[in-house]
């Protein structure tokens, strides 16, 4: 969203949960690509909210990433 939600972005990926840096185009990526580089988010994607876009893709990556972590967790408790 903003640079006031660094922090939390932060504590999110640091405590497991995903974040994502958005950028409106390629002209202003650099500021989200940092936070990726630096370990502060978990992917810094353009504001594209279209079929394939690289959001869709990181939104439908995590969901199946938590859908997964489930799974395994209650396969483990009854084996």
């Amino acid at each position: 969203d903003g640079l006031t939600d660094i922090a939390c972005m932060t504590v999110v990926k640091n405590g497991g949960g995903t974040s994502i840096a958005v950028f409106q185009d390629e002209n202003n990526s650099d500021f989200a690509k940092k936070l990726k580089e630096d370990g502060r988010v978990n992917y810094a994607v353009k504001t594209d909210y279209s079929e394939f876009s690289a959001m869709e893709n990181a939104v439908k990556l995590t969901i199946d990433k938590i859908r997964l972590k489930i799974d395994v967790e209650q396969f483990e408790k009854e084996n």
